[in-house]
């Protein structure tokens, strides 16, 4: 019985003869072939699982998972293509690790830093691994440990989720880098001197980059402020180490580079409280009863449904000007997302309540007087 499985078959096809017995094709090509099978199955059960685990988003799941499979699929050929040729008879293992081992050999090397053919292609997957080691880490924060601190507001948490992608991504690049045999030491002395080439192009990104880290950590603008910079108003909807997002009143993006932000004048509506003065303006007459005006626009902001109760509304007389009196009422609102309707509604409830009380608003006018000789 065992003469029987260990006696080999010849075939003969054209020129190649090929010897194989039934040991040699269960103990190298069968068994090794399911035990790969298996292997690449527990594989992506592990990979599904930590992806489970880290609550990663449905879209970068699939991107890993997809990466994954293919990565296991093509290590699994190789090996069926290797099992196959060893019972054939042929040293396909020597072939892989002459290849391997060609692809490995370095082409640039100096000091401690040796680049081959592998070392190139590992750079690819290692950037794209550390980026999502970055947002793994941000997700994992935001939600599983940022919800159970009740002592952070939302941008705050928001800056910090930012902070520790960031840094999780730079501590990933840094250590597998050198894993794959690039010198860091030698790597910044590349980089050095490529600074003093090219500093001037780059200034601008380095000063975004440092003044992201200034927002992100003086917490100068949150998430959702208003705000007022190179005459775009409107919310903050996202802040990045490069740039900051703002959503105007015209549902527009807008984005700034953050050295704008930290460079010039701006407003932030919202960075103690969101309650804002409105400033209306209007015009009378010179005829005007100036005190029945101005009680009829300190009506008019008491009224005002946005009106903070307890606040003090003001009505005054702002200017002597050549077609009429200029007046102004100030009324605090409770948001400054309420500004602008707040502004609207009164100055149509001063025309409407002005011409009720009789009270003339003027427009400009010119009175020319002919001189007879």
């Amino acid at each position: 019985m065992m003469d029987f499985l260990t006696t080999p078959f010849v075939f003969e096809l054209g020129e190649f003869i090929i010897s194989v017995s039934i040991f040699n094709l269960i103990f190298k090509f069968i068994l090794p072939v399911l035990g790969m099978i298996l292997g690449y199955a527990l594989l992506m059960m592990a990979v599904r699982k930590i992806l489970s685990l880290a609550k990663a988003k449905e879209e970068i799941a699939n991107r890993v998972s997809k990466w994954a499979r293919l990565a296991l699929k093509l290590a699994l050929f190789l090996g069926i293509v290797g099992s196959l040729g060893s019972v054939l008879g042929i040293s396909a293992y020597r072939y892989i690790n002459n290849f391997l081992h060609f692809l490995n050999k370095p082409f640039f090397d100096t000091g401690d830093t040796s680049i081959s053919v592998v070392t190139i292609i590992l750079v690819i997957p290692i950037f794209y691994g550390a980026s999502w080691s970055g947002k793994l880490v941000q997700n994992l924060l935001e939600k599983n440990i940022f919800p159970e601190i009740t002592t952070l507001d939302e941008a705050r948490k928001v800056s910090m989720g930012n902070f520790a992608r960031f840094a999780t991504l730079s501590l990933v690049l840094l250590f597998m880098l050198s894993m794959i045999g690039i010198d860091l030491t030698a790597l910044g002395v590349v980089f050095g001197a490529l600074g003093i080439g090219v500093g001037f192009g780059l200034q601008d990104m380095v000063a975004n980059f440092f003044a992201g880290i200034m927002i992100l950590f003086m917490r100068q603008i949150k998430i959702n402020d208003r705000i007022l910079v190179n005459d775009v108003e409107g919310n903050v909807t996202d802040i990045k180490l490069m740039s900051t997002t703002v959503t105007t009143l015209r549902n527009e993006y807008i984005i700034i580079p953050n050295s704008q932000i930290i460079n010039q004048v701006m407003h932030n509506y919202s960075y103690h409280n969101r309650q804002v003065v409105v400033v209306n303006k209007v015009g009378v007459h010179y005829e005007t009863d100036l005190e029945q005006a101005l009680a009829v626009m300190k009506g008019i902001g008491e009224d005002n449904e946005w009106h903070v109760k307890g606040t003090v509304v003001k009505s005054f007389i702002r200017s002597f000007d050549d077609s009429g009196i200029t007046l102004e009422l100030w009324v605090t609102v409770d948001d400054v997302v309420h500004r602008a309707p707040a502004y609207a509604w009164t100055n149509l409830e001063l025309w409407k309540r002005f011409k009720a009380a009789g009270i003339e608003m003027p427009y400009p006018q010119m009175d020319v007087h002919i001189k007879e000789r």
